[in-house]
């Protein structure tokens, strides 16, 4: 009787931590920012980063949202954000998706009302798509896309991110070419 007694306490321990352990999923889920009001704020956060970083650093602050929505894993916040700058602050429009499928990152950054970067900002979501699409059929990993502008009167230049910290250029005209930077 003894020794079923011991195998009885010895296999107590193990059934409590699982026990623990289920009891806990939930909890641990929302922490992660699994709902989707974490996941709209943890989208305008990384906008507002991308922002700053186009801005050479300046501070960026949220302003206003227009619209937020939440579509499965991706989640697209258009609003304004000001950019603080020595001297006069500057207004932006912003319209930022991010796909939250595993990699946590942004596939549509767009600017208006002064661009998002000295290069000009702004872009096309047509030429953006196309240029992305065309990028993963050749065998890219795109992380986003880093910044759009004309291209003469007839098209747009998108710079995509892709397998890591590389960039690949597109030049959309009504389909994608891409050109590696050598």
């Amino acid at each position: 009787m003894d020794r079923h007694g011991s195998l009885g306490a010895s296999l107590a321990a193990p059934l409590l931590v699982l026990l623990a352990m289920a009891m806990a999923g939930p909890a641990l889920a929302k922490s992660r920012g699994d709902s989707a009001e974490e996941r709209k704020r943890t989208a305008v956060e990384m906008c507002a980063r991308e922002l700053k970083s186009r801005e050479q650093g300046k501070k960026v602050r949220v302003d206003r949202t227009i619209r937020s929505d939440q579509r499965k894993d991706t989640v697209s916040w258009e609003g304004y954000m000001t950019v603080q700058r020595s001297g006069r602050d500057r207004s932006v429009r912003l319209s930022c998706t991010v796909s939250f499928d595993g990699k946590n990152r942004i596939t549509f950054f767009e600017t208006s009302g002064g661009g998002g970067s000295s290069g000009g900002g702004g872009g096309s979501d047509q030429a953006s798509r196309a240029c992305w699409s065309e990028a993963e059929r050749k065998g890219y990993d795109v992380a986003d896309v880093k910044d759009t502008s004309e291209a003469g009167g007839s098209g747009r230049l998108v710079i995509l991110r892709v397998d890591g910290r590389k960039e690949l250029l597109c030049l959309y005209r009504g389909r994608a070419a891409l050109y590696r930077p050598a």
